[in-house]
């Protein structure tokens, strides 16, 4: 199967958590809603996916990696796979690179999301699996072979999944080949509301293709109603042949590519019979000539929709009104060839609804008669309506609207950028037209002042008006978004007003104008510019309280939604400036689930390739609070990038020499500390320097003594001075840290104590070097500072390993810095246990917790005081863990003498 899905069409799935309703309000999604949304992020795990070509790959025996290859290549050989050896051959090297990354050693069956979990597609609750041919397990294929854009994982809290990368030749082996997904329970039934709810998701999120849809090829899935507005452009004939076993009224099949002749073949008689709604957006067809001869075979068709259809002329229009007797409701916007509405004569007495948005008309006089002769019209759509340069279109419209007689029961009028519509031309109109109950007048000026409430049976839908304040502002705003989202032209328009408003920044929150934005940057995701406003808007609109006060899955569509139009933009400046803006907030860096890898990944990418103060504050601040909160091999990843950490260390340089000791300084010595924290050589001690600075760089007293040049040149040769001989090199590093030891601030002096402890414990040689670094005076001061802590309430550092600790431990001809070792462990597991425990035991801390215990000098009673807590803690959370886990066995570490 092959997702070989354009990038701008793959889309997050927090959007689904959120609708706005018929009443315009806001609303969350149903529980049936929000578990089709899981089954999509998860389809493998509910699946078996099947390869219907016997050469592509062979999975029958588990395959451990990519040395498996010659036993695949022998098993294609026994089974009579000769023929397309050159293809099969390529497929087994792209299978023997990509299978090395994730190995299959007990399964032949694998979910095809990635998300690790494997299954035995012979046994479980759904029973055995036999695939078409009859051959157990033989064409069941492992995910790594899928380009899934499984955006769920993606941008999940985990970090265990990052953006997928593009593989051609990944790709192209998918586009030769078909896969038949079946449901693992084949007693599968849904309603067809459900089904059509389903397909609608996998649209949504962009994973619909021929080899999806073979999930709804069974009698069991029956549809009313089928919806598919991204994915059809990846969608062929065979495709559609789910089609035949269902009744439909509704067919909306947006972007496809085929001739329609395809469509109707794939209907059977009961749906060509019946069908009531054909919606063909985007159609692109390869042979244009013959494009719309097949839909008169659909004689019930009652309203059919065909905007952007380039391939539409006024003759194949005619031709096809002509034939469709119960057509009442059309659509043609911005069909580029439709230049005359001519061809609608022949259904004037019909038609109730009508969109000519963006047409282009070349004949006034004709436009004008045919208009007055629609005497059933309902709704008319004739913003940005255009004619020929000759006369003015305004004109026209004005006309038109001015005939007492034109469609007397008009119930919605649509004159939005007509500019030349008059205050006086409307209120013609209204007088004529009792019935009408909406007029949108977005971006028509003339009628900017026209007093509304006088209509008060009418809704008007308009960008300005009299009333004042953010909140009236931004309600209109809000509506207009709701009606044109789907139109990029005038969604342009009314993101441009959200981010111009005098109140862009309201006084309370605007949940409906968020989700309405939203679901504009989900219908436009290739159309840069609005991705641009719209990062623009939302960032407005969630920034301060006002983000804080939204509800949290809402502000983690925003946030999904901002990250997938950095994806997709990379190169646009101001979009990743204002998708910055947007993450460096503590309510959404604190609070929100998505990929924390991958923003500081992009925050670093941006800091090192725009050259611009703000981006790097924000870029800075991301990565400070970030970094911190990575796995160690990610944290490893982006802290051995040399560019990454060169633009770090400028930026800490020119804030040196500049005397200044900001935010910005700040946000990124923590950054860099956070960064290398996790090294392998983790005893360097310009970790420990760094995450110092991060601390005291916030007491104004001390930036002074930070920010002394000689500190700075320090600074460069920090991890290197415990081997500089040179008698010259007189850093005063160490009299500032002996200070620091003595600090009032407890986490000053804690960091200060850890950079001697570790400084401490380097080779006496280096100590030997200088004369001047009084080496027993800072072991002493190191003990005395410890001894005269108290534990404090809240925890001053978290720690990810306490691998570093180790050597500490160890160094028993140093009491005071196994002491400062075991203060550290005490005070992070007693604020926090249940976490700190388990890493304890894991990392085998409690063996040295009971040597030290034991072994203890006599002269150093305090470690055996500082192993014996700890020792207590372990117990009881493994007493505590006990309880919770019936069959577990008693607590390892229990503290007791040795006999």
């Amino acid at each position: 199967m092959a997702f070989v899905v354009p990038t701008e069409q793959a889309i997050w799935p927090g959007n689904a958590k959120w609708y706005i309703n018929e009443d315009g309000e806001l609303s969350p999604c149903s529980l049936k809603k929000l578990t089709l949304s899981f089954i999509t992020e998860n389809l493998g795990s509910v699946c078996n996916v099947e390869c219907e070509d016997p050469r592509t790959i062979y999975c029958a025996a588990p395959i451990a990696s990519a040395s498996s290859r010659e036993s695949i290549q022998r098993y294609r050989e026994a089974t009579g796979g000769g023929a397309g050896k050159s293809a099969c051959d390529r497929d087994l090297k792209v299978f023997a690179r990509t299978s090395s990354h994730n190995s299959l050693t007990e399964s032949s069956v694998v979910n095809v999301n990635g998300n690790g979990i494997k299954v035995n597609s012979t046994s479980g609750t759904g029973g055995n699996f036999t695939p078409r041919n009859g051959t157990q397990d033989q064409r069941l294929i492992p995910y790594t072979m899928f380009n899934i854009p499984n955006y769920g994982r993606v941008y999940d809290k985990s970090n265990s999944t990052d953006p997928p990368s593009e593989n051609a030749e990944r790709l192209d082996l998918f586009k030769r080949d078909f896969f038949h997904f079946q449901w693992r329970q084949p007693d599968v039934y849904l309603s067809p509301r459900t089904v059509a709810m389903f397909l609608e998701e996998l649209d949504r999120c962009g994973m619909l293709n021929d080899s999806t849809l073979s999930l709804f090829d069974t009698p069991r899935m029956q549809l009313n109603e089928v919806r598919i507005h991204r994915c059809g452009s990846l969608i062929s004939a065979r495709g559609l042949n789910f089609l035949i076993h269902n009744k439909l009224y509704r067919l909306e099949l947006h972007g496809l590519q085929i001739p329609i002749k395809f469509v109707i073949n794939s209907l059977n008689s009961w749906t060509k019979a019946n069908l009531s709604v054909l919606s063909l957006v985007s159609y692109a067809p390869s042979d244009r000539q013959s494009a719309y001869k097949q839909l008169h075979r659909l004689q019930s068709l009652q309203e059919l929709d065909l905007s952007n259809n380039n391939c539409l002329d006024p003759a194949s229009l005619k031709m096809l009104l002509l034939r469709l007797p119960n057509l009442h409701r059309l659509s043609i916007s911005h069909c580029v060839n439709v230049n005359t509405i001519e061809p609608l004569m022949v259904v004037c007495d019909q038609l109730q609804h009508l969109s000519l948005s963006g047409v282009m008309i070349h004949d006034t006089a004709i436009t004008i008669s045919v208009l007055k002769t629609l005497t059933r019209l309902r709704f008319l759509d004739v913003s940005t309506v255009a004619t020929n340069h000759d006369v003015r279109h305004e004109e026209c419209i004005n006309e038109v609207l001015m005939s007492p007689h034109f469609a007397p029961d008009l119930e919605f009028i649509d004159v939005s950028n007509q500019l030349e519509v008059s205050e006086q031309v409307l209120l013609s109109f209204l007088s004529t037209h009792p019935n009408v109950k909406g007029v949108a007048l977005v971006n028509v000026p003339l009628c900017a002042d026209f007093c509304t409430s006088k209509w008060p049976q009418v809704k008007f839908l308009s960008d300005v008006g009299s009333s004042e304040g953010d909140v009236c502002v931004l309600d209109r705003l809000t509506e207009c978004m709701q009606h044109y989202r789907r139109r990029h032209v005038l969604a342009q328009q009314m993101l441009t007003l959200v981010s111009a408003a005098p109140a862009s920044s309201p006084s309370k929150p605007q949940p409906k104008l968020v989700a309405s934005i939203l679901q504009c940057m989900e219908d436009f995701q290739s159309r840069e510019y609005i991705q641009t406003l719209s990062s623009a808007c939302l960032h407005n609109l969630t920034v301060g309280s006002l983000g804080a006060a939204l509800h949290p899955n809402l502000l983690r569509s925003v946030v999904h939604a901002t990250i997938h139009a950095m994806t997709l933009h990379g190169d646009n400046h101001q979009l990743q400036k204002n998708g910055l803006l947007l993450l460096c907030c503590d309510s959404v860096l604190h609070n929100v689930s998505f990929n924390q890898y991958w923003v500081a990944m992009k925050a670093l990418h941006a800091l090192h390739s725009y050259a611009d103060d703000r981006v790097d504050l924000m870029a800075v601040g991301i990565c400070s609070i970030l970094a911190a909160k990575l796995t160690n091999e990610q944290t490893a990843q982006l802290g051995s990038n040399p560019a990454f950490m060169n633009k770090l260390l400028v930026l800490v340089r020119g804030r040196v020499q500049e005397n200044n000791a900001d935010i910005m300084l700040q946000f990124t010595l923590s950054a860099l500390w956070n960064l290398t924290v996790l090294f392998p050589q983790e005893t360097s001690v310009e970790t420990k320097v760094l995450g110092l600075f991060n601390n005291v760089a916030e007491v104004p007293e001390l930036r002074k003594e930070l920010l002394k040049p000689p500190f700075i040149a320090m600074l460069s040769l920090i991890s290197h001075f415990l081997i500089v001989s040179s008698s010259s090199y007189k850093p005063p590093f160490i009299a500032m840290l002996r200070r620091q030891l003595q600090s009032e601030h407890i986490a000053v002096s804690y960091f200060a104590a850890g950079i001697s402890a570790h400084l401490v414990c380097a080779e006496q040689a280096a100590w030997l070097a200088a004369d001047d670094l009084p080496y027993k005076e800072v072991l002493a001061e190191l003990g005395d500072a410890v001894l005269g802590w108290e534990c404090p309430i809240e925890e001053m550092v978290a720690y990810k390993s306490f691998q570093p600790f180790l050597p500490l431990l160890h160094a028993s001809g140093a009491p005071y810095v196994q002491l400062w070792a075991l203060w550290a462990l005490h005070h992070v597991t007693s604020n926090n246990s249940d976490y700190y425990c388990p890493m304890l035991i894991r990392e085998g801390i409690p063996e040295l917790l009971l040597t030290l215990r034991d072994d203890a000098p006599s002269s150093a009673p305090f470690l055996r005081d500082f192993a014996l807590k700890l020792l207590t803690l372990v117990a009881a959370y493994e007493i505590r863990d006990a309880k919770n886990q019936t069959g577990k066995t008693a607590p390892t570490f229990i503290p007791r003498s040795r006999s």
